[in-house]
């Protein structure tokens, strides 16, 4: 009678399988890990989304932010991933939310800057007032010293002149610079730019600027006449 294999000795291989002592476990051959394509893909958009998070910019912090979101998604998508490198996964969930504080921070900042009022530029700056000078001040207080509309002392001699020519009054041509002396002194009074221009233009006044002009003829063509011939106080348009 065929006897069974024995205590303590290894059983005997069936249909040539090779025999497994006592003791001894059986190992499964394991897949080396891949690099995860998604990993890859998180820690890129996390890299660029925080690059763009530092640019102080509306447009770009809303871009980085939404970059950063994705990546940190994809990213944990990436980490539960079975035999794959878990390196890149894990630089991706950590720089997502890193990289989001900081273009919270920047994005923060520039709304707050762009609701600030502008500050006046050079350009709308307001323009100081003009300072005058002592002189400027005198000359601005004489009457007619614009020097735009009222004709010049030359030019209301020569117009006085001929208003007296029209009154046969000829004694003062033979003076000289009578009616350049004159024409100055009209010039400095308080004879409107209408009314000098109407004596530099040979024609008589009328009314108050013509008794105005009389009061300054009578004492000018003494000032004038430097041989008294102007006695006979000779005004404007007699």
């Amino acid at each position: 009678m065929p006897q069974g294999p024995q205590p303590g000795t290894p059983a005997q291989p069936l249909y040539g399988a090779p025999a497994q002592l006592p003791g001894s476990t059986a190992t499964t051959p394991t897949t080396p890990a891949r690099t995860s394509v998604l990993g890859i893909i998180g820690m890129a958009l996390a890299v660029l989304g925080t690059i763009l998070a530092c640019i102080p910019t509306v447009v770009t912090g809303v871009i980085a932010l939404a970059l950063l979101f994705v990546a940190f998604v994809v990213s944990v998508i990436a980490l539960f991933a079975k035999n794959t490198k878990k390196w890149p996964a894990i630089v991706g969930v950590v720089l997502a939310p890193v990289g989001g504080a900081l273009g919270a921070v920047v994005l923060f900042f520039v709304l707050w800057a762009n609701s600030l009022p502008p500050s006046p530029s050079a350009a709308e700056a307001p323009v100081p007032a003009p300072t005058t000078t002592l002189e400027e001040s005198q000359t601005s207080d004489t009457p007619g010293a614009d020097g735009g509309t009222r004709p010049l002392p030359e030019e209301i001699g020569l117009g006085y002149q001929e208003l007296l020519h029209e009154g046969d009054i000829y004694e003062y041509d033979s003076i000289a610079g009578y009616f350049t002396c004159m024409g100055q002194e009209f010039y400095d009074s308080p004879l409107s730019d209408e009314s000098v221009q109407l004596l530099a233009d040979g024609q008589d006044l009328d009314g108050s600027e013509r008794d105005l002009a009389i009061s300054v003829g009578v004492p000018a063509g003494l000032k004038c006449d430097p041989d008294a011939l102007g006695l006979s106080g000779e005004s404007p348009g007699n």
